[in-house]
């Protein structure tokens, strides 16, 4: 696609630019009577991601995104999640641990966001999370199946939120009570009840577990 930006100045700033993506521009002068001149050869720029963002998140809460390679990830989190101000960060995993699950069979997407808070305290609200992504990160995926999962270190296995999808906005939610490392997974769903679980078991409802 194509898109013309006009500007009365030697500097022009674009937005909503895909990251890891290479844009070509062609730059010409238009007169007062509004006919341009031959188009400046050809240039091109690659945009980034950002690796990690840190923001301070207050009694009142707010809101902190990230850049990631895929798309821009948010975080939102409500009054009440935390009683004094705290420094938040949000960083872009080079890896992540291998989709092991005791609730369904998963598969990640590469998609994801460690949440850390300094000083290290935990919520006391769920918070809200958006993954944006590409078409390549759920190849032979159903868009619909895709959920966000939280990694549990101690038992080294990923917890499936209850989460939304926008298939057409190519964004998944969910609203974890626990800040740990998540990521966008696809739990297709099974052909037959032979492998259906309850989840988590036992179900702690007052730490915010939901089946």
């Amino acid at each position: 696609s194509t898109a013309t930006v006009s500007v009365h100045s030697p500097i022009a700033t674009l937005s909503g630019l895909s990251p890891i993506q290479t844009y070509y521009f062609d730059v010409y002068a238009v007169n007062g009577d509004s006919v341009p001149t031959a188009a400046a050869p050809a240039a091109s720029a690659t945009t980034f991601y950002q690796s990690s963002v840190t923001g301070n998140i207050g009694p009142d809460g707010g809101t902190l995104v990230i850049i990631g390679p895929y798309g821009p990830i948010t975080v939102t989190f409500p009054a009440g999640c935390f009683t004094t101000w705290v420094a938040v960060t949000l960083s872009i995993p080079a890896a992540y641990p291998a989709a092991a699950s005791n609730a369904a069979p998963l598969a990640g997407t590469n998609v994801g966001v460690q949440i850390e808070v300094n000083p290290p305290v935990q919520a006391a609200r769920n918070v809200a999370i958006s993954m944006a992504y590409q078409p390549s990160n759920v190849s032979g995926m159903d868009p619909t199946a895709l959920l966000l999962a939280r990694y549990d270190d101690a038992a080294r296995v990923w917890l499936p939120l209850v989460s939304r999808t926008d298939p057409a906005g190519r964004l998944t939610y969910g609203d974890p009570p626990h800040l740990s490392l998540f990521e966008m997974m696809s739990a297709p769903p099974q052909g037959t009840l032979a492998g259906a679980k309850i989840y988590p078991n036992p179900l702690h409802p007052a730490r915010g577990q939901q089946t």
